[in-house]
């Protein structure tokens, strides 16, 4: 996907964001309306093949993403894959005020380790 049209994608989902920050950031906003708004259309962006739209089987998709809130409790949201392998995983965590999560929890969510997951909330 060309440069130009990422970052059109890209901006029309922050101010998509930003238009209704205080809802996006609230506990009324649900998890599986984020997926929709916001998550998937990101991934999207970026070239994945989220909704399996080239109809592969199941285990030569791209994206594997988990059913519901009360299904992923300790799973990841999105498991992506080059060639059936997995690369990374995503878990969705509620937005918050970024002026209150501690710099050192957002460094080790993103610092590979032991896991392979990195989570969305920094």
């Amino acid at each position: 996907m060309a440069m130009e049209a990422l970052q059109e994608s890209l901006e029309k989902l922050v101010g998509k964001f930003d238009a209704d920050k205080a809802f996006y950031l609230s506990k009324e906003y649900p998890e599986a309306q984020a997926r929709v708004d916001f998550i998937t259309p990101f991934f999207k962006a970026l070239g994945w093949d989220v909704e399996n739209e080239a109809g592969r089987p199941h285990h030569e998709r791209e994206v594997v993403v988990e059913r519901g809130e009360s299904d992923t409790t300790g799973r990841p949201d999105y498991s992506f894959r080059v060639s059936g392998q997995t690369k990374f995983l995503w878990k969705r965590r509620r937005l918050r005020n970024r002026s209150t999560i501690p710099a050192t929890s957002c460094k080790q969510r993103a610092t590979p380790g032991t896991r392979r997951s990195f989570s969305s909330s920094c």
